[in-house]
């Protein structure tokens, strides 16, 4: 894990979608945070020991299309014995929620993600400033 400091900085953005309006200064109190994702082995772990339950396998949420549930499904992780190494996905929060506290740990608040994805530098995107 990775200590955060006690910092405060600009959380939001003034030019943003309408629900990061408006950018405003916001303290975090220090905390860890890992230093990668939950892979799906680990993820897997869990739900061998009866902990988890598992990572869907399709893409679903309300107001999904066919369309885009096809495609999107491709991209969940959870049942690719290839994927092993790579980033669990499709899970909803409640699961997330839950293999956080199966290890001892928990989820960041949305303050504290974006706090350590902008850095104490302020940048717009974990990168930097320059658009994906």
């Amino acid at each position: 894990m990775v200590p955060i400091p006690t910092g405060t900085y600009s959380m939001g953005d003034d030019d943003g979608d309408p629900d990061e309006k408006p950018a405003h200064p916001v303290t975090v109190t220090g905390f860890c945070m890992d230093r990668t994702e939950v892979t799906v082995a680990m993820y897997d772990e869990c739900v061998r020991r009866g902990l988890c339950s598992p990572a869907w396998t399709t893409a679903d949420w309300p107001g999904i299309d066919e369309d885009d549930q096809i495609f999107d499904s491709q991209f969940c992780n959870g049942a690719r014995a290839d994927r092993a190494d790579h980033p669990i996905n499709c899970v909803e929060w409640s699961q997330a929620d839950t293999y956080c506290r199966a290890v001892g740990k928990r989820l960041p608040t949305e303050e504290e993600w974006e706090y350590a994805a902008r850095g104490t530098d302020g940048r717009r995107y974990p990168w930097g400033n320059a658009a994906p």
